[in-house]
């Protein structure tokens, strides 16, 4: 999160390097893009792929302004959750896992990958509480 090499602003590939461009710049460039694409090759030619890490209060947001644009191609299935399934499988000898309320008993709530408090509400108001209560 505090790593100085984090992108805080759009980028745009320039050469073999990448030039900082504002906000107006990249939703512009993106709007051109995705115009040109759907003119050349229709609108099955953008994948919109997301998951779970995507269940915040904007969850179908990518999926309504792709609906919009004219429809695309979407993955069947996932693609970590067969590597992750496997991963515990070999790690724990089955699939582990528990409710989002147990987060309640932890002494300890870490967030591994995640911007606090943005990965959905629910998680938040869960992992909340234990800290509310003295709790890391």
């Amino acid at each position: 999160m505090y790593s100085s090499r984090r992108i805080l602003h759009p980028l745009l590939r320039e050469g073999s390097g990448w030039r900082r461009i504002g906000w107006e710049e990249a939703l512009d460039h993106w709007a051109t893009k995705l115009t040109e694409i759907k003119e050349h090759y229709g609108t099955t030619a953008v994948l919109h792929h997301d998951a779970s890490g995507s269940n915040g209060l904007l969850r179908g947001l990518g999926s309504r302004f792709f609906n919009v644009y004219g429809g695309v191609t979407v993955p069947g299935g996932s693609l970590c959750r067969g590597s992750g399934l496997a991963a515990q499988e070999l790690d724990f000898g089955g699939h582990q896992a528990h409710e989002w309320d147990d987060l309640a008993n932890s002494r300890t709530v870490l967030l591994w990958g995640a911007t606090r408090p943005a990965p959905t509400r629910i998680c938040w108001s869960t992992c909340a509480r234990p800290r509310q209560t003295g709790r890391r």
